[in-house]
C-alpha cells in the first residue's frame, strides 16, 4: 500500500498560519491526490480513496508477485518483485521494467524517500537505492531472527518503520522494527 506523499494536503485541511511571511511551496499530487494505491493478490493495481472509503482496480500490471509499492517524490509508481523492479502507470495499471535484477535478495519491502531514493527490504537486510546513480546504501539488518514480511514505512528522513516476521511459518505474528536511517 502506497499513499499521499508528505507535501499533499488531505481534503478540508488547512495551512496553519505562520507568524512570518514566507512563501509556501504549491503541494505535489501523487498520481491522484490524496489516494491510496494498492497491489492484490494478482497484482493488479488499485486506488483507494480513504474518504469515501472506495476502492477501485486501475488496470492488471501484466507482472506476477508484485510484493510492495511506493510513490516516489516525484510521483512515480514503483512495484517490486522478489526478483525486478517495474514503473507502474498510475491510470492503467500497466508495468514497465525498471530492473531487471533485484536491488536485494529477496527483496519484498519498499517505501520512497522525500530525496528521491527507495527503500528496499528483504530477507534480514535494509538498502536505500538511488534510482538516478545506482547506488546502494545499507541502512541496517533486522535482530532476533526475523525477516522483512513485506512492509516498510519512511516516518521522517532519519526514520523508517518495517514488518517482520520468523521466517518458514516459525510465527504468526508480525513484529515492527524502527530503522535509524541517519546513523548509517
Amino acid at each position: 500500500l502506497a499513499g499521499c506523499n508528505s507535501n499533499v494536503m488531505t481534503g478540508g485541511a488547512e495551512a496553519t498560519p505562520t507568524p512570518e511571511e514566507t512563501a509556501t511551496p504549491a503541494p505535489t499530487a501523487t498520481p491522484v491526490a490524496c489516494q491510496f494505491y494498492g497491489i492484490d493478490a494478482t497484482s493488479a493495481l488499485w486506488v483507494i480513496d480513504p474518504v469515501a472509503i472506495t476502492a477501485e482496480v486501475v488496470g492488471d500490471t501484466g507482472v506476477s508477485g508484485i510484493t510492495d509499492i511506493a510513490i516516489t517524490s516525484d510521483n512515480v509508481i514503483v512495484g517490486i518483485t522478489e526478483t525486478e523492479a517495474y514503473e507502474l502507470d498510475a491510470s492503467t495499471g500497466e508495468a514497465t521494467l525498471l530492473a531487471s535484477e533485484p536491488w536485494l535478495a529477496d527483496q519484498n519491502a519498499l517505501d520512497a524517500t522525500a530525496d528521491g531514493k527507495l527503500l528496499v527490504g528483504g530477507e534480514t537486510a535494509l538498502i536505500s537505492y538511488d534510482p538516478s546513480t545506482g547506488s546502494k546504501s545499507s541502512e541496517g539488518t533486522m535482530g532476533g531472527g526475523r525477516v522483512f514480511s513485506g512492509d516498510i514505512a519512511t516516518v521522517s528522513a532519519s526514520s523508517a518503520l518495517a514488518t517482520a516476521k520468523v521466517p518458514n511459518g516459525g510465527g504468526v505474528n508480525d513484529h515492527l522494527y524502527r530503522f535509524n536511517l541517519s546513523s548509517n
